[in-house]
């Protein structure tokens, strides 16, 4: 016996490598259908929580994804307006009620504009 405290690191547990089966099927092998069917569920059960997470404090996932999308088009209209000025161009017409996929092109189109009529990283990197 020891006078002085264990420093090292309490043992990890063994990792049970049966998941969900039984000692007997555990010495067969997992088929591809079985592996992809787990592989969904995991994806399944990783998007529950993600919603569930996103729901904190709110309650409505679905509120929640409208509030996200809302923030993300102001941020991007900001930032296509900030890019408009650059060029020195005016918004186009009918741009703020555009869906948020075709305000992210117009976004990548006027940052390679302002990229090329400055010199900018894009033109850089082509060069």
């Amino acid at each position: 016996d020891s006078k002085f405290a264990v420093t090292s690191p309490a043992p990890r547990p063994q990792m049970a490598t049966t998941i969900g089966r039984s000692q007997a099927e555990a010495s067969e092998p997992i088929s591809e259908a079985e592996r992809e069917e787990r592989r969904r569920m995991a994806a399944l059960k990783a998007e529950q929580r993600l919603d569930e997470k996103m729901a904190r404090g709110v309650g409505d996932v679905e509120k929640v994804k409208q509030l996200q999308e809302k923030n993300q088009r102001a941020e991007i209209l900001g930032r296509l307006e900030e890019l408009y000025a650059r060029l020195g161009e005016e918004l186009p017409m009918g741009v703020r009620l555009a869906d948020l996929k075709k305000l992210k092109e117009l976004q990548a189109d006027a940052q390679k504009r302002v990229d090329i009529k400055t010199g900018g990283p894009a033109v850089r990197a082509a060069v």
